[in-house]
C-alpha cells in the first residue's frame, strides 16, 4: 500500500500538470457568451507532446475528413512536409488506429481511417479507438460552417440540382457522430458532438481558409501561405448571393440545420480559445527548435476545387 505522503505527492504533481497544461483543460470555459463547458469524449492530455514528436519525425497525424471541409487541400499540406497519405491503404483499414499502426512515424492517416462515411465509433469509444494515451498521434479536426459547406462544388450533385438533398441536413454533424440521414438529430446528438470535437488535439475552421491554415501552422509552427486568399471572399459573396436571391432556400438551411450551427459555434470558439491558449504556453513547452522541419520558403497552397463527393443516399 502506498503511503499517505506518497499519495499526497501524486495529487499535487497532477494539480501542477493539469495548471500547466491550460489549453487543453478537461473542462472549456469560454467568456464569448455561448455555454461552451464540455467534458471531452477522450481529454487530449498529449497534444504538446505529439506537435513536438510530429516535428522530430517521430510522430504521426490523423486527419478526419469530412467531405468538401478543405481535407484534399490540407493533405497538400502535410505532404509538403513529409506527411504523405498512402490511399493503397483505403481497403485494408477501418474506423481506428492501434498502437501497431503508429511503428511507422510520418504516416497521415486520413480517409483511410473512418472516411466519409464518418466515424461510426460509439459514444464513450473515441479515446480506445484512436489511441488517445499515445503521444505519437496528432488528432486534426476541420470545421466548416454547414450553409458554406452545402454550397461546395461538387462532381455527383450540386445545390443547385437539389436544394434540400441530403448533405444540406446537418451533413458535419452526422459524419462526426457517424448517425444516419434518417435520424432525427435532437439536443443529446449536439452535446455529443461537441463531445467528440472537443477531444481532438486541434480543431480548425476552414469556412475561412486563410485562417484555418493559420490555426494550423501556428500551432505545428510551419511556414505557410494562401497562395489564393480571394477564394474565401469569393466563398463568402456566394452566401450572400444565396441569401439575396434565394431567400427561402436560405431560411430553410439555416432552420434545417440549427443543431449543426449550435455545434459549429461551439467548435469555432473551441479552436479560437485553444489556439491563444497554446501560443501563450508554447514559449514555455520543450520545444527542440531545431527539429522542426522548417522548409526554406513558405508552402504556398490554395483551397482547390473540391475533388470528393457527397457521401449520402441521394435522391433519384
Amino acid at each position: 500500500m502506498p503511503s499517505i505522503m506518497a499519495i499526497l505527492m501524486n495529487f499535487i504533481l497532477l494539480v501542477a500538470c493539469l495548471q500547466s497544461a491550460s489549453a487543453l483543460k478537461i473542462v472549456q470555459s469560454f467568456d464569448s457568451g455561448i455555454d461552451m463547458e464540455v467534458v471531452p469524449e477522450s481529454a487530449p492530455l498529449h497534444t504538446l507532446k505529439a506537435i513536438e514528436n510530429v516535428n522530430s519525425g517521430a510522430g504521426s497525424i490523423w486527419l478526419f475528413h469530412t467531405t468538401h471541409n478543405a481535407g484534399t487541400s490540407l493533405v497538400n499540406v502535410f505532404n509538403a512536409h513529409g506527411f504523405k497519405w498512402n490511399n493503397d491503404t483505403l481497403k485494408s483499414r477501418h474506423c481506428s488506429i492501434e498502437e501497431k499502426d503508429l511503428a511507422q512515424p510520418n504516416t497521415l492517416f486520413y480517409n483511410d481511417v473512418c472516411g466519409e462515411v464518418g466515424m461510426s465509433v460509439k459514444i464513450g469509444k473515441f479515446g480506445k479507438k484512436f489511441s488517445r494515451k499515445s503521444d505519437k498521434l496528432l488528432t486534426i479536426y476541420p470545421i466548416r460552417h454547414p450553409i458554406h459547406r452545402n454550397l461546395a462544388y461538387d462532381g455527383m450533385k450540386t445545390w443547385k440540382d437539389d436544394p434540400y438533398a441530403c448533405f444540406t441536413d446537418n451533413y458535419g454533424l452526422r459524419k462526426l457522430l457517424g448517425i444516419g440521414f434518417d435520424v432525427h438529430i435532437e439536443k443529446h446528438h449536439v452535446e455529443a458532438a461537441k463531445a467528440r470535437a472537443a477531444s481532438f488535439d486541434i480543431v480548425m475552421d476552414m469556412t475561412n481558409f486563410t485562417e484555418g491554415l493559420n490555426t494550423l501552422c501556428s500551432h505545428l509552427d510551419w511556414s505557410c501561405k494562401n497562395n489564393n486568399p480571394a477564394a474565401d471572399q469569393a466563398h463568402y459573396d456566394k452566401v450572400s448571393t444565396l441569401h439575396s436571391r434565394h431567400r427561402e432556400i436560405y431560411k430553410n438551411w439555416f432552420e434545417r440545420n440549427a443543431p449543426e450551427m449550435e455545434f459549429y459555434e461551439f467548435a469555432r470558439a473551441l479552436s479560437q480559445r485553444r489556439l491563444a491558449d497554446f501560443l501563450k504556453i508554447k514559449g514555455a513547452a520543450a520545444f527542440s527548435k531545431s527539429s522542426l522541419r522548417m522548409p526554406s520558403k513558405p508552402i504556398s497552397v490554395a483551397f482547390q476545387k473540391d475533388q470528393t463527393q457527397w457521401l449520402c443516399p441521394m435522391r433519384r
